[in-house]
């Protein structure tokens, strides 16, 4: 896997699951913010009703790209890897770099998800 640069996104978990009323709509929440200014045309817009509105909060996920870019992957799959990701601390991981989560802050514990793999209590993300 190449990777070209760190590509960091932040979100507010919380007003991501108030807008979206679908996994599409999460996925569409996430790639407005990975590539906000990707998409400049009307028509391209016109198929992202939420380019326009701010997300910004403490939840992060690393490569969001990579993740968007995955098109053999299930909504489900993807939808759950950001829940997931969406419960670590952006403080801890500003102070120690840790990428992963703790099983007991997960509302869930994936069991088929090739993109989540969980050893010893931490929950580890395949794009991380």
């Amino acid at each position: 896997m190449i990777r070209c640069g760190t590509i960091m996104i932040l979100f507010d978990w919380a007003k991501v699951k108030r807008h979206a009323k679908s996994k599409k709509d999460v996925i569409l929440i996430i790639s407005s913010i990975t590539w906000p200014y990707d998409l400049p045309t009307k028509k391209q817009r016109s198929l992202n009703k939420f380019y326009d509105m701010q997300f910004d909060g403490d939840s992060f996920l690393l490569h969001p790209e990579l993740l968007l870019q995955e098109r053999a992957l299930s909504n489900f799959k993807i939808v759950e890897y950001i829940t997931l990701a969406a419960r670590r601390s952006y403080a801890e991981y500003l102070y120690s770099r840790k990428r992963t989560l703790d099983c007991r802050l997960a509302p869930f514990i994936p069991t088929d998800n090739e993109l989540l793999t969980v050893k010893n209590n931490q929950i580890y993300f395949a794009f991380e």
